[in-house]
């Protein structure tokens, strides 16, 4: 695994807050207050001002993965 700016670090726990879906509350406060995710959260308010779409809902997760991978595709791969 390469070294990750701690902006990436940030996105992909976001990613992962978000893709399990247990934890809403600390992810939306999570992206509210980390510097480092200022523009996943404009596009998330984008995204809501403009209506919610799968499309768009497709897009602002690319906004979470790193190279291609999500957080859990990261420690799969380096777990072997």
């Amino acid at each position: 695994m390469s070294n990750l700016l701690p902006s990436e670090m940030h996105r992909l726990v976001l990613g992962y807050l978000l893709e399990q879906g247990a934890c809403p509350d600390t992810a939306d406060r999570f992206l509210r207050e980390s510097r480092s995710l200022a523009e996943v959260a404009a596009a998330r308010d984008r995204m809501a001002a403009q209506g919610e779409t799968p499309s768009s809902r497709k897009r602002f997760r690319n906004h979470l993965i790193v190279a291609g991978k999500s957080l859990v595709d990261m420690l799969e791969e380096y777990q072997e």
